[in-house]
């Protein structure tokens, strides 16, 4: 190229000084389209990088469920994220889960995204509000700190970024908790806070709570919790009650018992 160029300036009558700089000027802006051309082709090689990789990774390393994020308000849902934090898969456990889900999009998104997809609609729905719980539970067997703080620092950026005050409860469950509250087709923290209902509540069944959101079984628990305390409370002071009858009753006969000894003792003498 610079051979060529050479060949065409030497043709030019002109001042030699008005030659160079126009022969350095048009060799700066070959090398700057050079450049572009580069960049630009360094980057279709790095997409389309990208997209052999996905066509060529195996199916079952990108499908393979790494991760279960379940979010309760009532709404009730299961995420099911891979290695790379896509949600692969969706579950709804009741109704107000899958009225929810009917209206989004979430599948091979972030989690981050489904998260805020997810708590924005069923923010326009309703189902969270001011003074709301909203819980959420993380089961996975990798890297389980980093995921929650990061769960918790997210989830209540977005919260507050749609200016929504709630309470909120956020922690890990093992495999086999989770397993057990798939099974009972509930989240994790529902199944929880049911099994804790049924430490004060024989009727507290799975079946019966299921339609509940959990404030409302925590509220029926904590309500038996009290009620039981006041009966327990009630019968220990009926039982102070008659035990301090019973030693006055004793009292009362060790007086009259005297008084007959000391009468028969009178007599005697």
């Amino acid at each position: 190229m610079d051979n060529k160029m050479h060949k065409v300036f030497d043709n030019i009558k002109a001042e030699e000084q008005l030659k160079n700089d126009t022969y350095d000027f048009l060799k700066q802006r070959i090398n700057q389209k050079k450049k572009v051309s580069y960049k630009r082709f360094a980057a279709i090689v790095a997409a389309a990088a990208a997209v052999m990789l996905l066509c060529f990774m195996p199916y079952n390393l990108y499908s393979a469920e790494a991760a279960y994020l379940d979010i309760d308000v009532n709404p009730s849902i299961e995420l099911g994220l891979n290695k790379f934090d896509r949600v692969i898969s969706v579950k709804a456990y009741n109704e107000e889960g899958q009225e929810v889900l009917d209206n989004v999009s979430i599948k091979n998104k972030s989690y981050e995204d489904a998260l805020l997809i997810l708590i924005e609609e069923m923010i326009s729905l309703g189902y969270i509000k001011n003074e709301a719980l909203f819980t959420a539970t993380l089961q996975t067997q990798e890297n389980e700190e980093e995921w929650l703080d990061a769960l918790q620092n997210y989830i209540n950026s977005v919260l507050q970024a749609n200016h929504v005050i709630v309470e909120q409860d956020i922690f890990a469950v093992d495999a086999d908790t989770k397993t057990h509250a798939h099974d009972e087709n509930l989240t994790p923290a529902k199944y929880l806070a049911i099994l804790e209902a049924q430490e004060v509540d024989p009727d507290a069944t799975f079946d019966n709570c299921r339609d509940h959101t959990i404030s409302e079984i925590k509220e029926k628990t904590h309500r038996h919790t009290e009620g039981g305390n006041s009966d327990h409370d009630n019968a220990d002071s009926d039982e102070k009650h008659d035990e301090s009858e019973g030693i006055d009753s004793e009292e009362d006969n060790l007086s009259h018992d005297g008084s007959k000894t000391k009468g028969k003792h009178g007599n005697d003498h």
